[in-house]
């Protein structure tokens, strides 16, 4: 993988992240309110940044396939 395109599937990894980091922060927050109808909207994001995530490494599974190198399981390095 070139490093332009590694660094795109960085960004692409990275911004949905601190999406679900942001928005879980905010859930905790809610949630201690009292008020769960308030919840809805912001979950709705979690699983959108969640299917990016998901989608960003099919995408690196699949290069990671076509340049034959073997996928590395997750937790190691």
């Amino acid at each position: 993988m070139d490093r332009a395109a590694l660094a795109h599937l960085r960004h692409e990894l990275r911004t949905p992240l601190n999406h679900i980091i942001g928005y879980s922060e905010m859930l905790i927050e809610d949630a201690a309110g009292g008020d769960p109808a308030a919840l809805g909207p912001g979950l709705r994001q979690v699983h959108a940044d969640a299917q990016r995530l998901l989608t960003a490494d099919q995408r690196a599974a699949a290069c990671r396939c076509r340049s034959g190198r073997p996928r590395t399981p997750v937790g190691t390095s």
